[in-house]
């Protein structure tokens, strides 16, 4: 399955939530920039219900690595944000945005 091969550490493996977020990030870049728009909406479609449901350690981790990244990304890039994010992490961009400490 493709994010078990891009995504999750093979067995035995200790790694990072954040660097988990980071290769979540890393491959949804790469398919929005190779077109591929549907496996990208799938990504952030994974990220919205790990946000959802997710400890707060994982909260913090696609708030801070993967929102940050894919966001700015969009802006560099001249998409619209609001076309790509899910509801609830179109919420969680704007709240950053928002606060003073961006």
């Amino acid at each position: 399955m493709f994010i078990n091969q891009h995504f999750l550490p093979m067995k035995n493996q200790n790694i990072s939530i954040y660097t988990k977020m980071q290769r979540l990030t890393n491959v949804t870049k790469n398919l929005i920039v190779s077109g591929k728009l549907q496996r990208a909406k799938k990504c952030l479609k994974i990220a919205e219900f790990l946000f959802k449901y997710g400890n707060t350690e994982i909260k913090n981790a696609i708030s801070n690595v993967f929102v940050f990244s894919i966001t700015s990304f969009l802006e560099i890039k001249h998409l619209e944000v609001r076309k790509f994010l899910p509801s609830r992490l179109l919420q969680e961009y704007q709240q950053q945005i928002n606060s003073g400490g961006i």
